[in-house]
């Protein structure tokens, strides 16, 4: 058998636990919204590297408060550099948090999955005449079957 990097479980009521801290956490944001994928892709492309050039045009405008036109708010604008700052340090954070979850779950999925192979060979190999195994077979033989992807095209009407 393969070596596992990881052999552990976590206690339910962690798992509620860091589910509850979570939302709690997104309900002191009320302001958070979800992205079209329409709408992702009209945005402008800048990065955290951007907090500079955000920083720089607010202080440029605060000196000459003059130069932009009568509806450009100072105000709205010194907000959103001060939210895309912060926002951009609490994502930092729980990227690396998920980074960290996710490959976890893909190592132990990976574990997971070369012994459930193991399993599965084993039951071929020793199942096929042992009673009630036939079943059990075909239920873990569903993963490999083969799906053709055909559809029936509609009829037209």
């Amino acid at each position: 058998m393969s070596v596992n990097k990881v052999s552990a479980v976590i206690d339910q009521t962690v798992v509620d636990g860091m589910i509850n801290n979570v939302d709690t956490e997104e309900a002191k944001l009320p302001f958070l919204i979800n992205l079209t994928d329409k709408e992702r892709d009209a945005l402008p492309r800048f990065g955290p590297d951007s907090i500079e050039f955000f920083n720089e045009s607010l202080e440029t405008v605060k000196q000459n408060p003059g130069m932009m036109p009568g509806d450009f708010s100072l105000e709205e604008m010194a907000k959103d550099v001060t939210l895309y700052s912060q926002m951009n340090s609490i994502v930092k954070r729980y990227t690396s948090f998920v980074e960290k979850l996710s490959d976890t779950m893909k190592e132990v999925g990976a574990e997971t999955y070369a012994s459930s192979l193991a399993v599965y060979a084993m039951a071929k190999f020793k199942g096929k005449n042992v009673g009630g195994m036939n079943s059990t077979l075909d239920s873990l033989g569903k993963r490999f079957a083969k799906k053709t992807g055909k559809t029936t095209p509609p009829s037209a009407q």
